[in-house]
């Protein structure tokens, strides 16, 4: 069935549905957007975040366990232990750093790095030891042992820097997924009103023009021209409409047509014409009203042409009886 014999209300629910439906796939669709940005920033918090912490936390502890190699060098004490801790923070960071994954081989090398620098610096710590117990001197001992944190310092910078690269690349990924998510939505929004406006038109156009085509009808069968007739295409209630309309300007040319015939049959003195089409309801009363009012017209003139006649019958015996009477008349006075 075409779209255009479907009934309004039919109509109107299927825009209705149908836009309804758009609109729900729109959400569905920006969801679906929206959940792969919150991935994406999931990714991003559990690998290059996650990176980057682990390498501020293996720098900051580097930076401590200088200060307490530095400080074990002048002062002795505890120290060691103190920087015992931060070698061991520093490891713990390197292995959060190798269970993030998704590491480059470059990544892989300084991580390696990273472990062999806190072994040697450790073993640094050992000689020290060792030798804090014979050599006093701070200036002896700090020779000894002199730049062992620069591996270590250096392979965490480098990592950092890894990281963030990591985070702008990331940075710059999620301001893509963000505008093709907004360009997505948009474009399917855009879709979605231009699918509402065509339907709203469709639909529209569907009932102006038949009720245009029935303005257009009355206007003529009021002006009397009853051969106006209305487009039909369609079988909605607008086209129900217009072919009623159609039925009623028919039966009203045919109810018009029979009595200007039998009227002007009347008005020429020809009372045998009478209106024989089936009519209903009000039109058949017409037609029962003036084929009883020719009836009546013709009984009329029917009795006043007998009473005609019989008024000349009698004339015409008054006649021959006033010519009986003068004859005789004559025929007396001639004998006389």
């Amino acid at each position: 069935m075409k779209f255009k014999n479907l009934k309004i209300g039919v109509k109107l629910a299927s825009a209705f549905s149908l836009l309804t439906l758009l609109c729900v796939a729109l959400g569905i669709f920006a969801i679906f957007q929206a959940r792969g940005m919150h991935d994406e920033w999931e990714r991003f918090e559990q690998q290059t975040l996650q990176k980057r912490n682990a390498a501020v936390k293996g720098r900051d502890a580097l930076a401590y366990g200088v200060q307490n190699f530095k400080n074990f060098i002048l002062r002795g004490g505890d120290y060691d232990k103190r920087f015992a801790e931060k070698m061991d923070e520093i490891d713990q960071a390197a292995k959060e750093l190798a269970a993030v994954g998704a590491h480059t081989e470059e990544e892989k090398d300084l991580l390696r790095r990273i472990e062999q620098g806190t072994t040697a610096y450790r073993a640094d710590m050992d000689t020290l030891t060792t030798m804090r117990a014979t050599t006093p001197n701070p200036v002896d001992l700090d020779k000894a042992v002199k730049g062992a944190d620069k591996p270590i310092a250096d392979a965490l910078a480098e990592l950092q820097r890894h990281t963030d690269k990591d985070i702008v690349k990331a940075s710059e990924g999620m301001a893509q997924a963000s505008l093709h998510a907004q360009t997505a939505v948009g474009t399917a929004l855009a879709i979605i009103v231009l699918i509402s406006v065509g339907a709203a038109v469709l639909i529209t156009l569907g009932i102006t023009r038949p009720l245009q085509q029935a303005v257009k009808v009355s206007t003529a069968l009021a002006t009397g021209d009853l051969s106006a007739r209305a487009d039909v295409q369609s079988t909605d209630e607008t086209g129900q409409l217009l072919q009623s309309m159609n039925v009623m300007a028919l039966k009203l040319n045919d109810t018009i047509g029979d009595i200007g015939r039998v009227m002007g049959a009347m008005s020429r003195g020809d009372l045998t014409h009478s209106i024989d089409r089936d009519y209903e309801g009000a039109f058949q009363q017409i037609k029962v009203n003036i084929n009883n009012t020719v009836e009546k017209l013709s009984q009329v003139v029917a009795e006043v042409n007998g009473g005609a006649e019989a008024l000349a019958g009698a004339s015409e015996e008054v006649s021959a009886t006033a010519q009986a009477l003068s004859q005789a008349a004559s025929e007396q006075a001639a004998s006389v």
